[in-house]
């Protein structure tokens, strides 16, 4: 038995949207019932209101995230307006470096993706607009920890980090000495802790009283990125996109 069964219909609906991931952009039922724990005939009848309301589309025999939730998601104001804000900082330093750029925010302890921008010289790496991943293990989630709340940071360290590469830092101790680091640098790397090969480097776009609310960071694979070359580039980048932001506020304060 699964240990705290969803109950209602949105509950049952949020664990078959949890299903998916970067991962598993589409799936079977049985993928469904296999990743949500829930009833085989639970997950039909959830899956069949979803369909019927547009929550999913339906292909094959194999699910997927419908259309309709991506119609609502651009109504997400607060987050569209900090990405549109920032958009053209990342276009530039893109062009500029001719490398992935990035913009993402703090969310629930992970990073969560507002934009990339793939350079002439691409490099493959796990993340995606509207995806997650761990913070501890990426330049991005270790700056937004880092400008965070300090029982915000405490709370990501608690959580653990499974080791994603060899080079991955899992120690607590570890961790908090990068964020002190990081905090008084100004600056994040990841030298390949999240993806073998691939290295990125960070800073914090910040509101004027100091808030960081987004953080910008550069991606390549580890035989271009050389941190202090790259360094002056996201800086820049950041503290551009701060004066982008200066009139964005943070969802709950713009005042619709």
């Amino acid at each position: 038995m699964i240990a705290n069964r969803p109950r209602c219909l949105l509950d049952r609906a949020d664990a078959v949207l949890g299903a998916f991931d970067a991962q598993h952009a589409d799936l079977n039922l049985l993928g469904l019932v296999a990743r949500t724990g829930l009833p085989k005939t639970t997950v039909h009848r959830t899956a069949k209101k979803m369909l019927e309301l547009g929550w999913l589309e339906y292909h094959e025999g194999r699910y997927a995230i419908g259309t309709r939730l991506f119609e609502r998601a651009m109504l997400a104001s607060g987050r569209l307006a900090l990405r549109d804000a920032a958009l053209p900082i990342l276009q530039e330093v893109c062009a500029v470096t001719r490398e992935t750029a990035n913009l993402a925010v703090l969310e629930g302890g992970e990073v969560l993706y507002l934009e990339k921008l793939t350079g002439r010289r691409s490099v493959v790496t796990p993340s995606r607009v509207g995806g997650r991943m761990p913070a501890l293990c990426t330049a991005l989630g270790k700056v937004l920890t880092a400008f965070s709340a300090p029982e915000v940071g405490a709370q990501v360290i608690e959580s653990g980090l499974a080791a994603r590469t060899p080079n991955t830092v899992t120690c607590p101790s570890a961790q908090r000495r990068e964020l002190a680091r990081v905090r008084g640098e100004g600056i994040g790397f990841d030298r390949e802790e999240t993806v073998t090969d691939v290295r990125c480097i960070a800073a914090p776009v910040l509101a004027a009283d100091g808030t960081c609310l987004a953080a910008v960071s550069i991606t390549a694979p580890a035989e271009r990125m050389v941190f202090a070359q790259v360094a002056p580039a996201i800086r820049y980048a950041a503290q551009q996109a701060s004066l982008a932001v200066a009139d964005w506020a943070p969802a709950g304060g713009d005042g619709s």
